[in-house]
């Protein structure tokens, strides 16, 4: 999830432009609704953006992001502390090598 919409692995068939209700619990006990517009298809991921959402949608997205981003810098902080952290030098295609490993990742397709 993003601050403007998901990807989503799914086996079912969709394109470009479909609007789609899309309803998910991001949080315990909170249930986010919204629709989204399929703007890529991949092999068996779509990605999506949110077109409407109301401001209950907003407040669960944020509250959602915010709690991943403090996770991520939680994981970092402990990872600097204990010596395991990543330095900035480190070979930068390491991302791109991992995303390629995922077998559900795929790259972005000329339309």
């Amino acid at each position: 999830m993003s601050q403007t919409g998901f990807l989503l692995l799914s086996t079912a068939q969709f394109s470009g432009g479909q609007v789609l209700d899309f309803n998910c619990e991001l949080l315990p006990g909170q249930v986010l609704e919204c629709k989204v517009e399929v703007v890529h298809v991949g092999d068996s991921v779509i990605g999506t953006k949110i077109v409407d959402i109301d401001a209950d949608g907003k407040a669960i997205c944020q509250a959602f992001l915010r709690e991943q981003f403090s996770r991520r810098m939680e994981k970092g902080i402990e990872s600097a502390s204990t010596g395991t952290a990543r330095r900035k030098s480190d070979n930068s295609t390491e991302g791109a090598k991992e995303k390629a490993s995922r077998p559900w990742f795929s790259k972005r397709r000329a339309r």
